[in-house]
């Protein structure tokens, strides 16, 4: 086996730092590193002149080594060539932290760095795409250089398909972590906030936030709970998010570390994906959605999303038109419509995250072969 725990080290990029929010590369990071040794190279910060003649700090922890990429040169300025030179640093760095007689994989959840490895001579590389970055340069110089292409979204595999023969559909996962909830917090948050509906995720410019307000107001004696960073940046959203504040019965309460955010999910009514999918290329595949279904939660969602047909009529319950939104929230409050609670548990094991990660991993090794493909 050419991925031996012992012998093998793996490098994690992505165009998001670690922290509270939980996404996609979090995940990996917290798999991984219970199995392997990992090096996570984050976004670079702000760039300043002192980058030329500074090195970035390393964070070393148990089993998890953590740096940002560090621009030495502003990306803004000639990016292919910056981006060439500063890859070829960054691997430098890299290769100074990988103790000799280990073989590396290099997993890219960014999609804008490290298109180059030199000097680094990777086992394999992944690249893992999350979202559509088809308009970046970038994009299919990774696709292209990986040994393994992975995608979220079916949708997609065809512009994949045609830069790299190996690519692999591999939904967002489930934390076996998240199915079990602390009682007594969420006992306290229920206390707290009363009967509510559960708004999970960034609080951002493709929210509906028209909707959200229609129905705070066809459902008084429910609390509408919005949990999340706010990252609104157009000026007539963030109106309406005032308007929506300034009603009684909304509260919202920032974000909340997604190790936590079970509870919060344990302890409400219905769980709501509202987005205003009528803006042009409006895509959306919210991983909050699993959150919602490892706690067995009913889901009302907006957004139609093949990944998840499954789920719909087990636990997403979906419609874009407002009225019939409200109606099958109403029909799950009044026990019109239930979970189907043994097929989402069967979706919950076969979508662990741990699962995931050996699939792409054995996938990875497989493209080694002589003519993989």
């Amino acid at each position: 086996m050419p991925f031996n725990q012992k012998d093998t080290i793996i490098v994690v990029t992505s165009d998001e730092p670690l922290g509270k929010e939980g996404n996609l590369h979090q995940h990996y990071v917290d798999i991984l590193s219970q199995t392997y040794s990992l090096i996570f190279v984050a976004p670079p910060t702000k760039w300043s002149i002192r980058k030329l003649f500074s090195m970035p700090v390393v964070t070393t922890g148990e089993s998890l080594q953590y740096f940002n990429y560090h621009n030495f040169l502003p990306s803004g300025f000639l990016p292919r060539f910056t981006c060439k030179i500063n890859d070829h640093f960054n691997c430098r760095i890299i290769s100074r932290l990988i103790p000799s007689g280990k073989q590396l994989i290099f997993w890219k959840f960014d999609s804008t760095r490290m298109i180059s490895d030199y000097p680094l001579k990777p086992l394999v590389t992944i690249y893992h795409v999350r979202d559509p970055y088809f308009g970046r340069f970038s994009d299919k110089l990774l696709a292209k250089a990986a040994n393994l292409v992975v995608t979220v979204n079916s949708a997609f595999i065809p512009h994949y398909e045609k830069l790299n023969s190996r690519v692999l559909f591999v939904p967002h996962g489930v934390r076996m972590e998240d199915t079990i909830v602390d009682e007594a917090v969420a006992q306290r948050i229920q206390d707290k906030f009363g009967n509510f509906f559960l708004m999970a995720g960034s609080v951002n410019n493709d929210l509906d936030f028209e909707l959200l307000i229609e129905i705070v107001e066809c459902f008084p004696e429910y609390t509408l709970l919005l949990v999340g960073t706010n990252a609104l940046t157009d000026l007539r959203k963030k109106v309406s998010f005032e308007k929506l504040l300034k009603l009684p019965n909304v509260i919202y309460s920032g974000a909340v570390d997604y190790r936590e955010l079970k509870n919060y999910i344990s302890a409400a009514k219905v769980c709501l994906v509202a987005y205003a999918t009528n803006r042009k290329n409006f895509f959306r595949n919210p991983i909050k959605i699993t959150n919602y279904l490892a706690q067995l939660k009913p889901i009302v969602n907006t957004v139609e999303i093949p990944e998840l047909k499954e789920l719909e009529g087990k636990i997403v319950f979906s419609s874009s038109h407002k009225l019939m939104f409200i109606e099958l929230i109403r029909d799950i409050i009044e026990s019109r419509i239930h979970v189907d609670v043994e097929f989402v548990k069967s979706y919950i094991r076969r979508n662990d995250y741990r699962i995931l990660s050996n699939k792409i991993l054995e996938a990875a090794e497989m493209s080694l072969l002589p003519n993989a493909s």
